[in-house]
């Protein structure tokens, strides 16, 4: 019988736990791998039939993930070969100017002139500042002028905490009046919400801050649920999670694509069983040859 492997970082949180009790209803194994205490000395040959998820994001996590997929498995990846090079986690640079991606720009440098040209070329202030590594708000932050950006980069660039695996971000500001979440699997979106604000100051624009905002069931556009799957698919991924801003306009943008991503919340305001819906796609998947 297929086992079902899930790779955990330290903490078991509802979304292993929502994986398990949906690999219990199917009568499949369920197999907890925690990176803290993973042998790199053993040998973990998985059956071509087995199904390999990771659950978290993290160097550690991602190292386990790739000594693992030296056997062919079942994954959420469309290639494993192209997975045991490259490992996403989450995407938030543009790759194709004809679709509605926020230009992202990596920042390295405390070199004032090369500041002012990147934030010109994102169309002026104010631009957003992504620490990468947070959630719900966290590490975002809106800066309006090339004063504050310097002086804000200075600070952030010198934390200790800062490595080659948390990088700075510099994103074009899009004033947004709801922010989507699509859970993309394999050729379809097989849930979405809306979260709105509830924050009662006037200047909080980030409407995903923790314990500050409301999700609502939302079905997108088809347009808007292709964008997502076809941004999925680009990064060698038939599972994410796709951040869409929506202007007051109509227009929209995705922010980032998020594997592997936090799909207990849509999974709870959607109604729509995610994990059940991870192990049957990987169940009927077909054993992979690549």
């Amino acid at each position: 019988m297929a086992d079902f492997y899930c790779i955990v970082d330290k903490i078991i949180d509802k979304r292993h736990e929502l994986l398990k009790n949906a690999c219990d209803k199917r009568n499949i194994p369920f197999v907890i791998i925690e990176t803290a205490s993973f042998d790199f000395s053993q040998k973990m040959p998985l059956e071509p039939t087995d199904m390999l998820y990771r659950a978290n994001r993290g160097r550690q996590a991602t190292t386990v993930e790739k000594f693992i997929l030296q056997s062919n498995c079942k994954t959420l990846y469309s290639s494993i070969l192209r997975a045991r090079s490259t490992i996403p986690e989450y995407i938030t640079q543009q790759f194709d100017p004809k679709t509605h991606f926020i230009p992202t720009i990596p920042i390295f440098t405390h070199n004032h002139d090369l500041l002012e040209k990147y934030a010109a070329a994102l169309g002026g202030f104010p631009v957003i500042i992504k620490v990468e590594g947070g959630t719900k708000g966290v590490g975002i932050i809106k800066v309006d002028s090339l004063a504050s950006l310097i002086s804000t980069t200075d600070y952030l660039l010198d934390q200790p905490g800062l490595n080659e695996s948390t990088r700075l971000l510099l994103k074009k500001y899009i004033p947004h009046k709801e922010q989507g979440r699509l859970v993309v699997l394999g050729n379809k979106v097989i849930a979405s919400k809306a979260n709105y604000s509830d924050a009662k100051s006037k200047h909080e624009f980030r409407l995903n801050l923790n314990g500050m905002f409301h999700g609502e069931p939302k079905i997108y556009s088809d347009e808007i649920q292709q964008t997502a799957i076809y941004a999925t698919h680009q990064w060698n991924m038939e599972f994410g999670g796709v951040d869409v801003l929506v202007s007051e306009d109509g227009s929209y943008y995705i922010s980032e694509i998020n594997f592997p991503c936090g799909f207990v919340e849509t999974q709870e305001v959607s109604g729509v069983d995610i994990a059940g819906e991870i192990v049957d796609y990987l169940v009927n998947k077909p054993v992979s040859t690549n």
